[in-house]
């Protein structure tokens, strides 16, 4: 009778264990939903709305005063209000209404760049990873290749130079394999960060096929928050301009009964005189026209900024999938069919050893070169989804 250790041994020998592959869309999924960054977004969001509702009014005053005199006790009841005369109120409204709008659009920019930082970390982490695996692959074979190489010092005594440099170059892919290894530490330990999950493993990473550039939208994003921004200087410049006009006051009293020489109802119509220091309304005119005229720069700059960066993102991203196209399609498979050719050449000369090396070199620097070229597409593409493409943060 087997013991349950054997079946679970005799498990694990038919089915074996495969290391756990996490994908970039499962990893941005796990950061758009616990990034408490991300999450905040929407009570930043709260606050801006709840501040852009009603009439920015001072609230009323209330109060009450005893008075004293040979007829005894007096009680007045007072209320005070202060009603601006000028179009102040509407204006503010209006300022704190654009205020609302510019914080959705800086909080949607502040979720997309986050997320775009996260794809970015992850493809990241995947070369490193991969490339921890091809330098392991050039160490293990160039070990390989100096044992063929003392083979021919024996012979050849003009080889042993080139078996020293073989083992040389051994030692030093040694500590880049060390070097890659702390990389890949550093580089988790921020997956970790970005997703809040300190037990975050990104095991084997998966990366699909890169992307294509998404549909662009008629305006980028840098732009559209710096209009709302312009818009919400044009706004407080007009609440600025109000500054020089008087507020209404009204004021209601009352006696809870009357005295002698007294009114017992009292209502007081004023105003206040703004002007009569007029300096404090002019330096808050004058601040509000400074930014007002920045605003409305930054806002042109970004539109002529934006439009630069469209046309390099774009000539960019199509040279480089052209390239990685070229390293997939013809490239690499040649390399690898030479690899194939190369066993079968006799290693027991300089000329052969040399080949044999060349070739497998080449093969390597091909694959170093379609990482760096994916590394380089996926921040422009990650560039480009950011300012111009269609849709919300949570559509990536």
């Amino acid at each position: 009778m087997r013991t349950p250790i054997t079946l679970v041994l005799c498990f694990f020998v038919i089915f074996p264990h495969k290391a756990f592959a996490d994908s970039i869309e499962s990893f941005i999924t796990k950061v758009q939903t616990k990034n408490l960054e991300i999450a905040s977004q929407s009570s930043i969001i709260s606050a801006a709305e709840a501040r852009s509702k009603g009439l920015s009014l001072k609230a009323p005053m209330v109060g009450v005063a005893q008075m004293r005199n040979l007829e005894g006790v007096s009680y007045a009841f007072e209320v005070q209000q202060e009603v601006p005369l000028s179009s102040r109120l509407s204006d503010d409204k209006k300022s704190r209404e654009h205020a609302y709008d510019l914080q959705k659009k800086e909080s949607d920019f502040f979720s997309r760049e986050k997320l775009f930082e996260a794809r970015l970390a992850f493809v990241s982490y995947w070369k490193n990873f991969e490339k921890i695996k091809y330098t392991k692959e050039v160490r293990d074979w160039l070990k390989q290749h100096a044992s063929y190489a003392r083979s021919v010092v024996r012979s050849d005594s003009s080889a042993n130079i080139y078996a020293l440099e073989i083992e040389s170059y051994i030692g030093i892919l040694e500590n880049e394999v060390s070097t890659i290894q702390s990389i890949l530490e550093t580089e988790k330990a921020k997956l970790k960060e970005l997703c809040f999950d300190e037990s975050y493993d990104p095991g084997d990473p998966v990366l699909d096929e890169a992307k294509t550039l998404p549909e662009i939208s008629l305006t980028s994003r840098i732009t559209s928050i710096n209009l709302s921004r312009l818009k919400v200087a044009n706004s407080n410049l007009d609440v600025a301009k109000s500054s020089y006009l008087p507020n209404l006051f009204f004021k209601a009293r009352k006696l809870d009964r009357p005295m002698e020489g007294m009114a017992n109802q009292e209502i007081m119509v004023g105003i206040d005189l703004p002007f009569a220091y007029f300096w404090q309304p002019r330096a808050d005119n004058a601040e509000a026209v400074a930014n007002k005229y920045m605003a409305e720069a930054n806002f042109r700059k970004s539109e002529v900024e934006s439009e630069s960066l469209k046309q390099s993102l774009k000539s960019k991203a199509s040279i480089l999938k052209n390239q990685m196209k070229t390293l997939k399609e013809v490239s690499i498979p040649a390399a690898e069919k030479a690899l194939k050719y190369a066993k079968n050449l006799a290693q027991r000369d300089m000329s052969g050893l040399e080949t044999h090396r060349r070739i497998f070199q080449d093969y390597i620097e091909l694959r170093s070169q379609l990482l760096e070229i994916r590394m380089n597409y996926e921040e422009i593409y990650s560039n480009w989804s950011l300012v111009f493409a269609e849709g919300k943060s949570n559509e990536l």
